[in-house]
């Protein structure tokens, strides 16, 4: 283990019906050690040592030091049950199994690209999509994971929206500029 410095944080929550307090404490590497009443230790790699709530953390996987390999817990927070997880060559799940259910993470579901500045294109042929001829994007989401507005053509970062046509944002960016709106 190593020294502590506690850096606190106090979230007041407020709901419809109830308003209730909630104090985090974290160490000097940001990480959470008191929840809820509840505490966390670390190793000095950053792997999770143990948590009141759940357990004590093994990790005995070989070549993959942060993979866990079992929890000893004292409390029913984890069901009793058997996990299995397989990895692909690049070290990705490929199935994962637990009791009488079973994932298996093969198969393409969707497949998009984009130039580099962020218009949507075929990914055969790498030839941008004319508006209104773009696929259904899963979600919604797309280039950076934004939000697409496909009616108007735009992508909406969140701050400001950008037209991947003309590659530029639709407004400028304040802070640069010291400009405050």
């Amino acid at each position: 283990m190593y020294p502590i410095h506690i850096r606190s944080i106090r979230i007041l929550v407020s709901e419809k019906f109830h308003i209730h307090q909630e104090n985090f404490l974290y160490d000097n590497l940001n990480q959470l050690t008191n929840y809820a009443g509840k505490s966390a230790m670390y190793y000095l790699n950053g792997n999770i040592d143990s948590r009141s709530d759940v357990g004590t953390f093994q990790y005995n996987v070989s070549g993959k030091p942060y993979a866990v390999s079992g929890i000893t817990s004292p409390t029913n927070a984890i069901p009793l049950s058997s996990q299995s997880v397989t990895y692909n060559s690049f070290k990705r799940p490929a199935s994962l199994s637990e009791d009488i259910y079973a994932a298996a993470f093969t198969a393409v579901v969707h497949e998009y690209s984009y130039d580099a500045w962020g218009r949507l294109r075929n990914p055969t042929n790498q030839t941008a999509y004319t508006p209104g001829n773009e696929p259904v994007l899963f979600l919604g989401r797309g280039y950076t994971g934004h939000e697409h507005l496909t009616q108007f053509g735009l992508i909406n970062m969140n701050a400001r929206l950008y037209d991947p046509a003309v590659g530029r944002f639709l407004a400028q960016y304040w802070y640069r500029y010291g400009i405050r709106p």
